[in-house]
């Protein structure tokens, strides 16, 4: 079942990332305000999908040198993704 979910979860993540990746537009609405740099932040979303895929297969992997280098990996990705996405977002933007 949590396969599943995190399936799902990761391919609609996926697919927000190309979309803003390649119209330069924002489809989630809730990001619309707040995203200044929608391709930059369509990318972000494209390398945190990466890493969070990396550790779900280095979960399957057995091993542990194999596991500790693909796990890191994976972990460098969803940083590194995350940091664009920040990147790609407006300083000092509240909700109002």
């Amino acid at each position: 079942m949590s396969l599943i979910a995190v399936s799902v979860i990761v391919v609609l993540y996926a697919v927000t990332g190309v979309l803003a990746l390649t119209t330069g537009r924002m489809i989630v609405p809730w990001q619309r305000g707040y995203v200044l740099r929608p391709r930059l932040w369509g990318a972000g979303a494209l390398v945190f999908v990466a890493g969070i895929v990396l550790l779900r297969f280095a979960a399957a992997v057995i091993g542990a040198t194999a596991f500790d280098s693909l796990s890191t990996c994976g972990l460098v990705l969803m940083l590194s993704g995350a940091v664009l996405q920040f990147l790609g977002q407006r300083v000092g933007r509240v909700r109002c």
